[in-house]
């Protein structure tokens, strides 16, 4: 794909390690990146508001498609 990647993953998660969202850089011709956030596999539930703020950042990042918009 060409298009940026941002994995994102539980520091204590028993079934996706670092190394496995790092491994996502792979599919891309693009850029990537990863990064950990306390908790387990369901680190979200517990603490969306620091995902979702990385989520915005990235997205921020990403150049506008033509045509589209966002609101």
């Amino acid at each position: 794909m060409d298009c940026p990647i941002a994995a994102f993953g539980g520091i204590d998660d028993q079934d996706v390690s670092l190394e496995d969202l790092a491994a996502w850089s792979e599919q891309t011709t693009s850029s990537s990146s990863h990064q950990m956030f306390p908790g387990d596999h369901f680190y979200l539930l517990d603490g969306i508001a620091p995902l979702l703020k990385e989520i915005a950042r990235h997205l921020d990042r990403v150049p506008a498609i033509s045509g589209a918009t966002r609101q």
